[in-house]
């Protein structure tokens, strides 16, 4: 896929150029839970729930509570959902780190490992 597709695309899931929108309800037992697990270390984290759960949607929360309560530049926290998107091709490691690398060259202010 090309550079300029895939920037289409993590923009259009991402925050970076818009503000947070209204989340509707947000589910605080949940969003809490995920809030204290996040800190525990600087690891990639990934959520693991059963289909149509509103794991999305409680990602988003997440991401709207660290802009907007943890000041985290939004430029910094990249959201890809290969579920609906047409980054679908994401299959295996060296698929994610292509897209990963293009978010770092193009995305990223500063990164942090």
């Amino acid at each position: 896929m090309d550079l300029n597709k895939v920037l289409y695309i993590l923009r259009e899931q991402n925050y970076w150029d818009k503000e947070v929108y209204d989340l509707w309800y947000i589910r605080d037992l949940y969003l809490k839970r995920i809030i204290e697990w996040f800190w525990i270390s600087s690891i990639v984290k990934a959520i693991l729930w059963q289909r149509r759960a509103w794991k999305s949607y409680i990602i988003r929360q997440l991401i709207s509570y660290l802009i907007n309560n943890k000041n985290v530049n939004p430029a910094n926290i990249l959201y890809i959902n290969v579920e609906f998107s047409a980054l679908s091709y994401i299959k295996n490691k060296n698929e994610l780190e292509k897209v990963l690398e293009i978010y770092r060259k193009n995305i990223a202010k500063w990164w942090k490992i």
